[in-house]
């Protein structure tokens, strides 16, 4: 089902998460037979403390067949701790010191790395990150002007545009087509083609 979805829907891209590892290498290899590119998932926060991020790595590919991952994915997401606003500073620096480490590990395994964050980070941050990352997918969620997300995108669209995906949010949307006239008014005022869903069974719950 996953495979006809993605391929009837002209998605070039999946982001599949690798806690079910037998599950994970059978739908890799069956998505890349059909042209379908696989990024692994790690939606992990306790990552960002861990004092050994590479052990760590190690751990999550661990029977993974890195033949058919195109990109280590990170959506670790230090603003939702509790005390992020009162340590901002601190875990974003933590942050950047996590993807020169996943970068590193990324091209020892001959893979891409590709970051999921939000669009209020500071400038200084957003520099680092887009020298790290491969692809930034661009969480812009509850936005649904598109005046506004032009707005609130522009540091980030400026730093990389090539590297730059527009991530957006099922549950933001009452239709299929209310997301896709919004989709397209939004490509055509951000000048990008590069759009990605969150998640699948929202997505393709809407009518």
């Amino acid at each position: 089902y996953i495979k006809t979805y993605l391929v009837t829907n002209n998605i070039s891209t999946a982001i599949v998460s690798g806690s079910n590892k037998v599950a994970f290498n059978q739908l890799a290899t069956g998505l890349s037979q059909k042209g379908i590119r696989t990024e692994l998932l790690l939606g992990s926060n306790t990552i960002l403390t861990n004092t050994n991020q590479v052990a760590y790595l190690d751990n999550v590919f661990s029977g993974l067949d890195t033949r058919n991952i195109t990109a280590l994915h990170l959506d670790t997401e230090p603003q939702t701790f509790d005390d992020y606003h009162t340590r901002k500073d601190y875990y974003l620096n933590l942050y950047v010191q996590l993807l020169k480490t996943a970068k590193i590990y990324a091209v020892q395994k001959g893979i891409k790395l590709a970051v999921d964050i939000p669009v209020y980070w500071p400038e200084a941050t957003l520099k680092e990150i887009y020298k790290q990352a491969d692809t930034v997918y661009l969480m812009a969620y509850e936005i649904t002007d598109v005046d506004s997300l032009k707005r609130r995108t522009k540091e980030e669209f400026a730093f990389g545009k090539e590297k730059t995906v527009l991530s957006l949010r099922a549950n933001d949307f009452a239709t299929r087509t209310a997301f896709e006239t919004y989709l397209t008014q939004a490509m055509m005022k951000l000048g990008t083609s590069k759009a990605a869903m969150h998640d699948m069974t929202r997505f393709s719950n809407l009518q």
